[in-house]
């Protein structure tokens, strides 16, 4: 059973791997030489369009001239946006669209997969496929109607091909770890070099294209191998005709009509004049449902959505209030829920301002700072992404709306009122200065005999000095990890912002500082906290409970023999489970749109939205929501438990029959009694501080002691 569950784990977490890189492997794009000048654009001088109101995006979907067809595939060259849409027979048609939005149907058609597809300027069309050997080939139909087949050696036994366009009269093709040149006939004309990290292709006609590296590696790759974004403009020749790094936060790249660049940029779509350096904003990203694919003029855009060839057209409109979402590194799920919202809203239109966009390659910080140094100066947001800043500081400042009265005085929130502990563990001074969409539930698990409940850290260092903190911890527990699940689980033992007082100076807390101190600073990515578990190598697992909460705690009771204990994380008092609030937003005191901006936040905790979108993520806010998520949790778990379908089905040692899964499930919820959170600032106090404890040079209690002092000056300073 072991090895089964083990071979799941790992397969699990090397897709977990895959999809949260997106990249390809090897070292780093080629040093290109001197050609055409490219000046790297500031986000600080960047212009924006003037007029009376907000700019908004409106949807005006297309037909096709056959029925059937879903866009498969675009390509944009000579003024046009070729299209290739399959049919659901599986075959597949062309179609090219002209300035005037008109489609017409090409005299060609095909019948085998298509992998990728391209244009040129004189109208040829390029279908990249698999042959029935297996090797990869180049379908060509010249503007006529001629067709010949390319098969290029370079590229034949190429797994996947994630980028191929025509260009200067050859093609262009990124194999995920290099980016190639062939000509006309298929063959390999050079390599641009190896890269680690996404690309971006972008055609801006037969003679030129840009490949734009990220650099990056994903989430899970150690900083050591990231590296700077570089855009390379490829000329008719096929040579890097001009290069320069990108230090910038830039999401997407696309192409205009007549040859233009455009890039998104800290939720705002740019054209991007490489040869001045310049950036002019043309709309909001939140203001529309999708980004753009193509940029075709007259402040017009294509898309395809669910195979439909659909023109966004971003426009003023004087009757639209704008009401602005500010923040640093805003979530991509907010931003998919202001898109929502402004396409079921005419009256207010939610854009994101991200200060992410202020970030540099070597200046990770500046969009943050620059955040807090434009709220301190009264340049403050309609709403307050607050998932990166601390809203019991915002709320003592003063910058933040109490939303109570807004709960108590408006009728129509009786139905979607937030799960009561939920308001009254986020409470500040009496008042209510945050809304979430949902929450997840912090709790630690481990064999009964273990854990004890409630766990405080006394227990803690007792059971450390009995078995050591990494074999307790586990492997994937490193230092910094264990201080901000300390910080989550005490902060209202160690400091108190409502009294401008902290308590770090302590015996116990100084037992927590050695815990820390025997743990790694680094761990290595990849970890399998149930592997290590199962292999006897870890005795407690830190869960964060959401979705499929009940399978985790049947797979937890699994995993510890049938006789597993969940409480909450270890703290001087003891707790039960603390909720851990997502997506946390405010509204700020200075807004005059306050009524738009509760009209968003009706939106969030509307029962569609909470069942629906959120709660894909984590438990609903909305009480009402939450209890039809629970029950339906339950009955999944149920009639199809995830635990015994990853284990091949049967009777498992710790599966729970119906009766204890409900009990199980509402146990948690009853047992909730605090909120988990790990005020930043002070975190990285810590850290800061434990420096030289790490190092061998300062004592435990001398670290606590400087801590206390530290902590001290900052909450005077920022809550005084």
């Amino acid at each position: 059973m072991k090895r089964k569950l083990r071979r799941t784990i790992a397969a699990l977490a090397l897709l977990s791997l895959i999809l949260s890189s997106g990249c390809g492997r090897g070292t780093s794009p080629a040093q290109p030489g001197q050609g055409e000048a490219i000046k790297r654009a500031s986000v600080n001088s960047a212009g924006a369009q003037e007029g009376d109101g907000a700019v908004v995006v409106r949807k005006s979907p297309l037909s096709l001239p056959d029925m059937g067809v879903a866009i498969r595939y675009t390509a944009m060259a000579g003024g046009y946006i070729y299209m290739c849409g399959q049919a659901e027979n599986g075959w597949y048609s062309f179609y090219r669209m002209d300035r005037e939005l008109k489609i017409s149907r090409l005299d060609l058609s095909y019948e085998e997969p298509i992998e990728n597809f391209s244009a040129d300027d004189s109208g040829g069309i390029y279908i990249l496929n698999t042959d029935e050997t297996g090797k990869k080939r180049i379908v060509c139909f010249s503007g006529n109607g001629d067709k010949t087949e390319l098969r290029p050696e370079a590229i034949a036994n190429e797994a996947v091909i994630v980028h191929f366009s025509a260009v200067g009269g050859g093609f262009i093709v990124d194999t995920m770890s290099q980016v190639l040149a062939l000509d006309g006939e298929g063959k390999l004309v050079k390599s641009f070099g190896e890269y680690q990290g996404g690309t971006w292709l972008v055609r801006l006609g037969d003679g030129k294209a840009f490949v734009i590296y990220t650099g990056s590696l994903g989430a899970n790759a150690p900083a050591a191998f990231e590296k700077a974004m570089r855009m390379e403009l490829i000329d008719g020749e096929l040579e890097v005709s001009g290069s320069i790094e990108l230090h910038e936060a830039y999401a997407s790249f696309f192409g205009g009509i007549d040859g233009e660049l455009f890039t998104v940029l800290g939720g705002g779509v740019y054209e991007y004049d490489y040869r001045a350096g310049a950036l002019t904003q043309k709309f909001d990203a939140g203001s529309s449902p999708n980004l753009p694919e193509y940029y075709l003029g007259g402040d017009r855009y294509f898309i395809v959505e669910r195979g439909v060839p659909v023109i966004l057209t971003a426009e003023r409109d004087s009757g639209v209030k704008r009401l602005v979402l500010g923040g640093y590194n805003i979530d991509a799920r907010i931003e998919t829920a202001a898109q929502m919202f402004n396409s079921a809203n005419r009256g207010y239109t939610i854009v994101l301002d991200d200060y992410a966009r202020y970030d540099e390659y070597d200046n990770q910080d500046a969009g943050a700072i620059r955040f807090a140094a434009d709220i301190i100066s009264g340049n403050a947001p309609d709403i307050f992404d607050l998932s990166n800043v601390s809203a019991e500081r915002y709320s003592a400042q003063g910058l933040l709306e109490d939303l109570r009265p807004y709960f108590d005085g408006d009728r129509d929130m009786d139905a979607d009122m937030p799960y009561p502990k939920l308001l009254e563990l986020t409470e500040f001074k009496g008042g209510v200065y945050q809304l979430s969409p949902g929450f997840m539930v912090a709790v630690i698990c481990g064999a009964s005999d273990l854990v004890p409940s409630p766990f405080t850290t006394e227990k803690l260092a007792e059971l450390a000095n009995l078995y050591s903190p990494q074999k307790l911890l586990g492997a994937a527990m490193s230092s910094g990890r264990f201080m901000r699940h300390i910080l989550m689980s005490m902060h209202d033992e160690l400091y108190s912002p409502e009294d401008k007082t902290c308590s770090f100076d302590t015996e116990e807390f100084a037992e927590v500082l050695e815990i820390a101190a025997a743990l790694p600073e680094e761990v290595p990515p990849g970890i399998s906290q149930d592997e290590c578990v199962l292999d006897g190598e870890q005795m407690l697992i830190v869960e964060w409970l959401g979705p499929y909460f009940v399978d985790h705690i049947a797979f937890s009771n699994t995993m510890f023999g049938g006789q597993a204990r969940i409480s909450g994380l270890p703290s001087g008092r003891g707790h039960g489970a603390s909720i851990l609030p997502q997506l946390p937003l405010g509204m700020s005191a200075s807004s005059e749109g306050k009524e738009g901006v509760w009209e968003f936040f009706k939106f969030l905790l509307s029962e569609s939205m909470q069942l629906d979108y959120f709660g894909r993520w984590f438990f609903p806010a909305n009480n009402t929501a939450l209890e039809k998520y629970i029950e339906g949790d339950i009955s999944s778990y149920i009639e199809s438990p995830l635990a015994l379908a990853i284990l091949g089905g049967g009777t498992i040692q710790g599966s729970l029959e119906a009766d204890a899964a409900r009990d199980a499930a509402y146990a948690v919820f009853d047992s909730i009694d605090s909120v988990a959170v790990c005020n930043s600032e002070i975190y990285n106090i810590i850290m800061d501080c434990c420096g030289a404890l790490f190092n061998g040079d300062k004592t435990a209690g001398e670290t606590a002691a400087l801590i206390q002092s530290k902590v001290a000056i900052y909450l005077a300073e920022q809550y005084g």
